[in-house]
């Protein structure tokens, strides 16, 4: 890849889309470009498999104590809850869409039919995630509906202590008793044609991209920039 300073771009070589990926919930918004952390350009290289977003393994950790967690007090309020092996999936519940993809947290599939996004924070947290909802988390929720054509769709926090989190830190397994753990959860509401839009927003971007083999400079968060290896055009 080069960069084009006259013109601020970054120009795709041939080389440089080969690993092409799909769309996911977690670049979503970043496409649409209301994603507060990530900008289009930063998405576009992800699903180019230019850069890789390293994220703390105690995030990744805590968001799979807290799947474990939900997923135990849902079994004991008696739903039926169905999840999947990442591996065994290879990471998408949906093979067959060549365009878009990922991995659905959980469902319930008894008494009632329900796709549930699960979400992991500190306590402190809590008052200000009731108060300020999550526009990225709600896409992503959003988007697994959707893709499974399920229409009731469930946000759920599950929110740990400092000593919970030290646990996970220190490799300690956690307590799967949801006792000892605080939840927050509502419905997110789909408007389908609404949200069709969106996607077909997000693959126009994408598709630009890769026909015109450039990405504007300004999508480009310069954090991002700073990690590609790329040279500069004369």
């Amino acid at each position: 890849m080069q960069i084009d300073r006259e013109h601020n771009f970054l120009i795709l070589e041939d080389k440089d889309l080969q690993k092409v990926k799909k769309i996911t919930a977690t670049n979503m918004t970043a496409l649409l470009g209301t994603n507060k952390f990530r900008k289009q350009g930063d998405a576009m290289l992800m699903i180019l498999n230019l850069y890789k977003e390293q994220i703390d393994p105690f995030y990744t950790a805590r968001g799979e104590w807290a799947e474990r967690i939900l997923r135990k007090k849902y079994e004991l309020e008696g739903h039926t809850v169905k999840y999947w092996d990442k591996f065994e999936i290879n990471f998408d519940n949906f093979p067959k869409n060549k365009e878009f993809g990922g991995m659905i947290d959980m469902c319930f599939t008894a008494p009632t039919r329900e796709l549930v996004e699960c979400k992991s924070k500190n306590i402190s947290k809590l008052a200000e995630t009731k108060k300020f909802p999550n526009d990225d988390y709600e896409h992503q929720a959003k988007f697994y509906g959707y893709f499974s054509k399920c229409k009731d769709i469930n946000l759920t926090y599950v929110f740990f202590t400092d000593e919970q989190e030290q646990k996970i830190r220190d490799g300690e397994a956690l307590s799967l008793n949801p006792a000892e753990y605080t939840f927050y959860s509502y419905k997110v509401p789909l408007d389908e044609e609404e949200f069709k839009a969106e996607l077909k927003m997000c693959l126009v971007y994408k598709n630009q991209c890769l026909t015109e083999k450039k990405i504007p400079l300004e999508h480009i968060s310069e954090k991002v920039l700073q990690k590609l290896h790329y040279t500069e055009t004369i």
